[in-house]
């Protein structure tokens, strides 16, 4: 994609929810975990809001709307982005983007030993009976004990570009999660609309994200064909805010790796795919 890139601020907390209700049958308190980084929509619909405000005006329906945005174009249709695209939400650290680790690249403790290892899993040479059928199935490239996926831990771009041409990230590579966000607990309790009375057993427990200094969003958005503006903006739940402006430089993400022959390759999606029938 070229296009412009929007950066995202955090003014306070974020608070990025999953799919579970707050009642969940618990008559004291239920528990809603964040989700972060968002999934896509969250932050185009955050953008197209943005827009709809600061740049359209609350506009009508009208002819400035489809200098903006495109004949054909219906706004008010949230599915119907016209000539608007939008790449994936990335997480920047120190202006520079940092990828979730991918699933094939494992961790192990070297035997006899108490070193810790990085390894990649591959297809294993034969093929097994299982309850998906005959498959081969990962297997780490080197004998390590306690094999483990990395969930604690972003890889930064140029370890990503070590990955993706089939080398291992070098630890200083790997930034701990705790070095890019953290999270807080929030107790709320539910008030009734009318009385504005605390309700008897609604208590609540809600966890959201503070990002640590030099860490934002950024988007990419193409089809915009005007200023686009600065400003703030709500985002996710309860409100909260974002201060949205566009970045100075582009976002240069890794470059596809070309095999240089015929044989097994790895796919990565850096955010959420839905892939066809034939995907």
């Amino acid at each position: 994609m070229s296009g412009v890139w929007l950066g995202f601020d955090a003014v306070d907390t974020w608070m990025f929810r999953d799919g579970r209700p707050f009642n969940q049958g618990d008559a004291g308190a239920s528990v809603m975990r964040s989700v972060f980084p968002p999934f896509p929509p969250t932050l185009v619909g955050a953008v197209r809001a943005l827009l709809w405000r600061r740049a359209l005006g609350g506009a009508k329906w009208d002819d400035q709307i489809k200098r903006k945005l495109g004949n054909g174009t219906n706004w008010l249709k949230g599915a119907t982005l016209g000539p608007l695209r939008f790449g994936s939400p990335l997480v920047l650290h120190d202006g520079q983007p940092v990828f979730p680790v991918p699933l094939h690249l494992v961790e192990g403790k070297v035997k006899d030993t108490n070193d810790r290892k990085l390894t990649f899993l591959r297809p294993a040479d034969n093929v097994i009976h299982c309850d998906l059928g005959d498959k081969r199935l990962p297997t780490p490239a080197e004998a390590l004990e306690g094999i483990k996926t990395i969930s604690d831990r972003w890889v930064t771009q140029e370890g990503m570009e070590r990955i993706l041409n089939g080398k291992v990230p070098d630890k200083d590579q790997l930034i701990p999660t705790g070095k890019l966000w953290n999270t807080e607990s929030r107790v709320g309790i539910s008030i009734d609309p009318g009385t504005r009375v605390v309700r008897e057993s609604q208590l609540y427990m809600a966890s959201h994200v503070r990002l640590c200094e030099n860490v934002r969003l950024a988007v990419e958005m193409q089809g915009w064909n005007a200023e686009v503006p600065n400003g703030l903006t709500p985002v996710a739940g309860e409100h909260r805010m974002a201060e949205v402006q566009a970045l100075e430089k582009e976002i240069v993400l890794p470059e596809p790796v070309t095999p240089e022959k015929d044989g097994q390759i790895v796919l990565i999606a850096i955010s959420p795919v839905a892939p066809d029938d034939k995907g």
